[in-house]
């Protein structure tokens, strides 16, 4: 028998929407219950047999979800002194359900979440690391919660498999994707020291004019010089340049310090 009281909860992501559910013993009452309860997206209303429908459509990735809507059957509601062995038992499985559960994405197999577009590309003069990590995270999510091998669907790919893909699905394309990045993030990794906490790459057409704002942003030139001073910039982004090493991000050069 759990240890009174208990409160036990999870957060997760079924068919692209947000699931919260927690189980707690009812304090309200002298002998409490066991009380389920459960929203999608934070407020569209209670799960019920909502939530069953939906791991349905996941089938055996969403086992434990399965699992947890039984416990929910067997045990809302019930008066906790009087459940019996095998309702104990159930109830203290609940717990690592929920556990196992928490933190998860479960998708419909080849069901790929809407993604959405980058907010960075290789037309920008300047990318912090970060939202590219953010990028490579929510794309490795999605597939992940789609049952898709993201590096089986380049159509180069040794072990290629459309894994049941039309040929015009978003996956291959973000999938495509998602190789450019990682192959950047690899490369961006191995030159840059803050890549992680927020490494700034410079598109290399841009890098006369970020060199020139970074010589007035640190006080070496005043940002407002007269007109009659001729500064050779070209030549000041050369011996800048000299700490910076050259990424290549899809066909584009990008510097990184």
């Amino acid at each position: 028998m759990p240890e009174l009281p208990f409160k036990w909860s999870a957060a997760f992501v079924l068919n692209n929407a947000r699931v919260n559910i927690k189980v707690e013993s009812d304090t309200y009452n002298a002998d409490p219950h066991v009380s389920f309860t459960g929203v999608f997206d934070g407020g569209a209303g209670q799960l019920d047999g909502r939530l069953r429908e939906a791991a349905a459509t996941v089938g055996a990735r969403a086992s434990e979800i399965t699992a947890i809507c039984d416990a929910w059957d067997a045990l809302h509601l019930k008066t906790i002194s009087k459940l019996n062995a095998s309702q104990i038992a159930l109830l203290a499985s609940v717990e690592d359900l929920l556990w196992t559960a928490n933190g998860e994405r479960y998708g419909a197999p080849g069901d790929l979440e809407d993604i959405g577009e980058a907010d960075f590309s290789n037309a920008d003069d300047t990318i912090d690391s970060r939202d590219i990590i953010e990028r490579i995270e929510t794309l490795k999510g999605a597939f992940e919660a789609a049952g898709l091998d993201w590096e089986k669907l380049i159509p180069d790919a040794a072990d290629y498999d459309a894994q049941g893909l039309e040929e015009d699905a978003d996956a291959f394309t973000y999938a495509a994707e998602l190789k450019t990045l990682t192959a950047l993030e690899s490369e961006g990794e191995s030159y840059a020291g803050d890549w992680p906490h927020g490494a700034t790459l410079i598109r290399e057409s841009y890098f006369v004019t970020y060199a020139e704002e970074l010589v007035k942003d640190i006080g070496d030139m005043p940002h407002e010089t007269p007109g009659y001073i001729a500064i050779d910039w070209d030549q000041t982004a050369e011996n800048i340049k000299v700490d910076y090493t050259e990424i290549d991000f899809d066909g584009v050069a990008y510097l990184v310090r």
